[in-house]
């Protein structure tokens, strides 16, 4: 199923763009999945989290994490140093998918 994903978003470039040729294409699939299916860096979500609490005060801490069924782990909020008063993943594209 994912090779036929890839296939698919190859030839998706090439019939959209007469530019890209098929190695382009290639490569460009292949760095597009580097960005999109990595595995969650909680170090620099952590690092993140730290930044934006040296600018912003907020009298609650919300989470949202979008694109859950895109990585195969499971996304541990325990593994966050912030506490959010509610968090939520996102499993699909329907917001009746949220948990």
């Amino acid at each position: 199923m994912e090779d036929e994903l890839k296939l698919r978003f190859i030839e998706s470039l090439q019939r959209n763009n007469d530019q890209i040729r098929e190695d382009r294409a290639k490569i460009i699939g292949a760095y597009s999945e580097l960005i999109y299916r990595r595995r969650v860096d909680y170090n620099l979500l952590n690092y993140t989290l730290k930044l934006d609490a040296a600018y912003v005060f907020p009298t609650k801490k919300n989470l949202v994490v979008t694109c859950l069924d895109q990585i195969d782990e499971k996304f541990k909020v325990e593994n966050l140093d912030v506490e959010f008063d509610v968090a939520y993943g996102s499993y699909s594209q329907y917001s009746k998918d949220f948990k």
